[in-house]
């Protein structure tokens, strides 16, 4: 005879949590359990468990004294693993003890989750079953954390400043490198680019456990060894022969930042961890904003706290994620939120469209690089206030756009160099750049010159003003060097090179050992591809493809009425408004309609960064209305 289902008995309130106790049993036996309601000011002793939901195909039963419960498949494994032989084990498990069909007592559980998280014993970060080479990483990750530790103590004993992305690897750290086992590096690389660290919640999990412990199958490693390890192989590409996952490691290094500055006492804005739930995924797209309240417990400056961040299922998620950013906007007191971030314009005409839309997906960093150092000048600080829904904040009115290219690819982005290079050599003003024509080598040469002995802006030449523009003016997390400029001449070189026919990879020397074989071909019968080769080695386009790639990903190219270019968000069109924002970092592109204005996105603006740059405008401050 089947057993009922398990009903839970009454909501939670917020002093109390759910412990389940998973019964001892053999590896064929079925799952029991116990669930028993605990308060956390009695000190319970529990583990909290961190992994990821899964799908919720083909249910497994638990059995709960003589009921059942429902769990997904990834979660039944996880216990299965988890179960001991002769002994019970206390857990803490999300899907099991918090209702989540019962929407009030979620909203009372997940204020407390970080605190719940903190409290437990040990965290259990469950990244999957081990597979073929899972034993050999696990050994790889250790070593892997021993040379990390070593190689900072040594930069820290030498007074190393350069970002150790940047910092090239000794001889002896190659040798371990080099991955001539490519099974076990396949191996490397899928572990750390697991399912489990796309999801939103795991990261207030880690941030903020005592003592959070890795698990892969039966093996297991300290959370801050395999956080050193990846820390290690992301900052050691210059040794690496194959592309591994950095959307996987990057995820890993914030996490691990994040630990770092919640357990410092460091202030996290709310507006950075919501750029970071971009980048992860969600079942509740509301959880893109809960799932990071409990890391916000040293930036509580604002009072409305509790009104605008409190926990609320029944609210819709276009309301959570306006009062995520009012909180955020009143709080900072300036408009950090809204940089970097995709403005939906295909939202109606009543939503705001200052608002971020978290649930948005971001596949690698909208070019925060934007404003992290071209924060513009003389901006004392303003009024923003809100009427309902609409911001008003001061600003002025600098500029307007008059051409915009295409979306522009970090895939591959030297054909959208040479088309904005050749546009800008023109004298040519359309609505729209053209989508390029076909250079030789010559011809791209002869625009290099075109653009050195055209003035920009009065103070430099368009070519300078083009590579500065194209990273932001970001090279090492600082204003680039003049000196930066020889690996942009790099990338033109290879572009060169890309007009004879001969294809290499610009994040790499240029290496003929990496060419296909028609390339080196090509290259062993062209006297003037050598010569380019030779110098693209010299000049080494690495470091301004890396930057390039970063800053350009998800954004537009654009020419302004009055002669400036910059780079902005998607869906800019011609006769938008440059804006200066009093509480903006960098301008922002708004657009008029029905009487009030519409966020379009931020902006870099060559040129634009000096107060003497904007203010000779003579534009009036005025109170701008955003809706």
């Amino acid at each position: 005879m089947a057993s009922a289902s398990y009903r839970y008995c009454g909501s939670l309130d917020r002093s109390q949590i759910r412990l389940l106790t998973l019964k001892p049993g053999r590896r064929q036996d079925d799952i029991r359990i116990d669930i028993k309601v605990s308060n956390l000011s009695d000190k319970p002793r529990y583990e909290a468990l961190s992994y990821e939901w899964g799908t919720a195909e083909q249910l497994h039963l638990v059995k709960v004294s003589n009921k059942h419960i429902n769990i997904t498949p990834s979660l039944y494994v996880v216990l299965k693993q988890l179960r001991h032989s002769s002994q019970p084990r206390t857990l803490w498990v999300d899907a099991i003890c918090i209702n989540q069909d019962d929407l009030y007592e979620k909203s009372q559980q997940v204020p407390q989750m970080a605190e719940i998280y903190r409290r437990a014993t040990s965290v259990l970060i469950w990244l999957g079953l081990q597979r073929s080479r899972s034993e050999d990483a696990f050994r790889m990750l250790s070593i892997l954390a021993r040379l990390w530790i070593s190689r900072e103590v040594k930069n820290w004993l030498e007074g190393e400043i350069r970002p150790l992305s940047w910092v090239k690897g000794s001889q002896d750290e190659a040798s371990v490198l080099v991955p001539e086992d490519k099974s076990l590096w396949d191996t490397m690389y899928e572990l750390m680019d697991r399912p489990y660290f796309r999801r939103t919640w795991i990261v207030q999990e880690v941030a903020v456990a005592e003592n959070p412990r890795v698990l892969c199958g039966s093996l297991e490693i300290s959370w801050a060894h395999f956080a050193w390890a990846a820390a290690y192989l992301s900052r050691s590409l210059y040794h690496l022969h194959e592309s591994l996952s950095e959307h996987g490691l990057a995820r890993i290094n914030t996490i691990a930042d994040l630990r770092s500055a919640y357990r410092t006492g460091q202030a996290i804005e709310i507006s950075r961890v919501c750029f970071v739930s971009q980048t992860l995924q969600a079942t509740d797209p509301r959880d893109k904003v809960y799932g990071f309240l409990g890391l916000l417990r040293y930036s509580f400056n604002y009072p409305a706290f509790n009104v605008l961040l409190g926990v609320d299922y029944h609210l819709p998620v276009r309301i959570v994620y306006l009062r995520a950013a009012q909180y955020s906007i009143l709080n900072t007191r300036d408009l950090r939120i809204c940089h970097s971030q995709a403005f939906p314009l295909e939202r109606s005409d009543s939503s705001s469209s200052w608002a971020p839309d978290w649930s948005l997906s971001l596949d690698t960093t909208q070019a925060i690089a934007l404003r992290l150092h071209n924060k513009i000048e003389g901006l004392s600080e303003g009024t923003i206030n809100f009427n309902a829904e609409m911001m008003l904040v001061d600003g002025y009115q600098i500029d307007s756009i008059s051409c915009v290219s295409a979306p522009l690819t970090s895939e591959d982005p030297l054909p959208d160099i040479q088309m904005i290079m050749t546009f800008l050599s023109k004298d040519e003003d359309p609505a729209q750049l053209p989508t390029g024509d076909i250079l030789t080598s010559r011809d791209l040469e002869e625009v290099v010159q075109r653009l050195k002995q055209k003035t920009y802006r009065g103070s430099e030449n368009k070519y300078e003003a083009l590579w500065r523009t194209l990273i932001a003016n970001t090279a090492l997390f600082t204003t680039a060097q003049p000196s930066f400029e020889r690996h942009f001449r790099a990338v033109i070189d290879s572009l060169r090179l890309r007009a004879r026919g001969i294809f290499w990879e610009c994040t790499r020397v240029c290496d003929e050992t990496r060419m296909d074989s028609r390339s080196r071909f090509r290259l062993l019968c062209d006297v003037e591809a050598q010569r380019l080769c030779q110098r693209i080695k010299e000049q080494d386009a690495g470091p301004y493809y890396r930057e390039l790639v970063n800053t350009i990903q998800g954004r537009v190219f654009f020419l302004t009425r009055k002669g400036h270019i910059g780079l902005g968000s998607p869906g800019i069109l011609a006769g938008d408004s440059v804006c200066i924002l009093k509480g903006g970092w960098t301008p922002f592109i708004l657009r008029q309609c029905k009487g009030v204005f519409r966020m379009v996105g931020d902006s870099y603006v060559h040129g634009i960064r000096r107060e003497r740059s904007w203010r000779r405008y003579g534009s009036k401050r005025q109170i701008m209305k955003i809706r």
